[in-house]
């Protein structure tokens, strides 16, 4: 992927800016993770770049998901208090004196103003899938 513009008398490599500015562009791709088979085929066709790191950037989202599920399941596994944090943070809002309807209130509230947000609180109670795709439901089905 990259060669010396020249060769001293000597024999040594030499490379000149327009290599250094190819080596920049090679370290920068490897930096965001591109394979080199990626990293070879954007140095000779620059206008593929936007697809490259789109389809880099679904990878990473794809191994993301599957670590924040595997997180949730080992902290499952690891829960020694033998009730789910969902069931201590309802416990909790109830001995506050919040019922079920402001509890709805307030996820609705929650996913209206940063669904990603209230999503990551959801997977940080260890609810199931299903779990947290109806209460999200539910709360996008809340009237404000």
């Amino acid at each position: 992927m990259l060669r010396p513009s020249i060769r001293s008398a000597a024999g040594y490599r030499l490379y000149g800016p327009d290599d250094v500015r190819r080596l920049a562009q090679i370290c920068e791709y490897r930096r965001v993770g591109l394979p080199l088979a990626a990293v070879r085929r954007l140095l000779d066709d620059a206008d593929d770049v936007a697809a490259a790191l789109a389809v880099r950037l679904a990878a990473l989202d794809r191994e993301a998901r599957e670590l924040q599920r595997q997180r949730r399941a080992i902290l499952d596994y690891l829960d020694d208090a033998g009730t789910p944090p969902a069931a201590r943070f309802v416990a909790v809002l109830e001995a506050v004196g919040v019922d079920d309807g402001q509890r709805d209130r307030w996820h609705a509230a929650f996913e209206r103003a940063d669904p990603a947000e209230h999503q990551e609180l959801l997977e940080f109670l260890r609810l199931p899938d299903a779990s947290i795709a109806q209460i999200r439901a539910r709360a996008r089905a809340t009237a404000p």
